[in-house]
């Protein structure tokens, strides 16, 4: 990972999510970034899935099912989930430690009433310490080793 942001960020392509990268901010994927921030989309076709305020859906995986359903006037979804606070604020908090923005403690505690800092004040200070984190204001910054182990890392938060 390290040797991959290096060699990209010397040719110009700056990293901007763990595997993500772009000569310049109008250049990255709006796509992904909508599914970081939790911005509704609808997906279209076999295995699909789609986001509304609080529910994810998915489509048939098969082709053929899902062309039945089509074919019937009957939606092809395969399954459904309404997601808690809790739920979306650790999405966000592992989304965000997977991007070079990294976490916005403010908007966590504005749209998700969880505030990380004093909840995981020995964590935050241990993770710096490793150089794994930083924090500027009011965002947790991954470094390029937090970006590689960000999975792992905010499994350790308490929300």
């Amino acid at each position: 990972l390290k040797l991959t942001h290096r060699h990209l960020e010397a040719a110009g392509m700056r990293g901007y999510e763990v595997g993500q990268f772009a000569a310049g901010p109008e250049h990255r994927s709006r796509h992904n970034m909508k599914y970081w921030n939790h911005v509704p989309y609808l997906g279209l076709g076999p295995s699909a899935h789609s986001f509304r305020e609080r529910e994810r859906w998915w489509n048939l995986r098969r082709t053929d099912p899902w062309q039945e359903r089509i074919r019937a006037g009957q939606r092809p979804v395969e399954g459904s989930e309404t997601l808690s606070d809790e739920a979306l604020a650790l999405e966000s908090l592992m989304t965000g430690l997977r991007t070079h923005a990294g976490v916005d403690l403010e908007r966590l505690r504005s749209r998700w009433g969880v505030e990380l800092l004093p909840l995981n004040a020995e964590l935050i200070d241990r993770l710096q310490s490793e150089g794994l984190l930083g924090l500027e204001g009011e965002r947790l910054l991954p470094t390029l080793d937090g970006l590689a182990v960000a999975d792992a890392m905010a499994q350790l938060f308490e929300l």
